[in-house]
């Protein structure tokens, strides 16, 4: 849906990002190896040190970014079964309701009786059973486009602030070739890289937090058993319905008027 078109764009910009963020690291890499060529072997301890540890830091993000883009999901798939539950299931449920009701139908304007009666309760109940389903599937639609929108905001977030991080890695490549320059250069790819993945805990926390309030919502609708006695649809009552004889001795359950 061109709704969901940030969102396709976002995870896009995140593939490109990791190709450019690759050669930013290769070519940081060859700078590195190019200084530890030149240098003398005491002076190699903290070119190795500091490469060391941005390269750990390095590593855990091509693997957290690779992780999440595999698992990126899709906000219009899940639009599209917020549709289909409205549509499908909460649509036919309202139009069933509207058809079962004692106004609608006109078995009690021909009889009476106990089995009239208890017809028309059964009738009521079950009515009153797919009016709260069309309850249940319309907040399903409400809660689940607002998880596609929070997808959305999450990988649009993602995507400016990997964007930000490349851009800064990309900026440390002439320093990381440079004799002088290169523990300092190393030094910042290890703040930019700490920055970026706390960035993307945060986001990925809120983003959590964010599904579990929707699905406690979810949660508290279909719930809610107001019109389902003990979990369970409304019986149809047909064995009260049943005897219509009127030379059996008792009385029958249906009556002409």
């Amino acid at each position: 849906m061109s709704v969901d078109t940030a969102f396709e764009e976002a995870c896009n910009e995140v593939d490109d990002l990791l190709r450019k963020l690759t050669d930013a690291w290769n070519d940081i890499v060859d700078g590195v190896n190019t200084v530890l060529s030149i240098l003398p072997g005491f002076l190699e301890g903290p070119v190795k040190g500091a490469f060391n540890s941005v390269s750990a830091k390095v590593s855990q993000v091509f693997d957290d970014m690779r992780q999440l883009i595999t698992e990126r999901g899709s906000a219009s798939a899940i639009r599209t079964a917020a549709e289909s539950w409205n549509t499908d299931v909460g649509g036919r449920a309202s139009t069933q309701a509207g058809l079962l009701t004692k106004e609608a139908l006109e078995t009690d304007n021909e009889w009476t009786g106990d089995a009239a009666d208890r017809y028309g309760e059964a009738v009521t109940s079950q009515g009153r059973a797919l009016t709260q389903i069309k309850t249940i599937t319309d907040t399903l639609q409400t809660t689940l486009n607002e998880i596609a929108t929070a997808l959305k905001v999450y990988w649009v977030a993602i995507a400016i602030a990997f964007g930000t991080y490349v851009a800064l890695m990309i900026g440390c490549i002439i320093g990381a070739a440079t004799v002088v320059a290169t523990v300092p250069s190393l030094l910042a790819a290890l703040g930019f890289s700490l920055t970026f993945l706390g960035a993307v805990a945060t986001f990925s926390t809120n983003f959590a937090n964010t599904l579990d309030e929707k699905k406690a919502k979810i949660d508290q609708q279909t719930t809610m058993d107001g019109a389902f006695a003990n979990g369970t649809w409304p019986p149809a009552a047909a064995d009260q319905m049943s005897d219509a004889s009127v030379r059996d001795g008792d009385k029958s359950d249906w009556t002409p008027k």
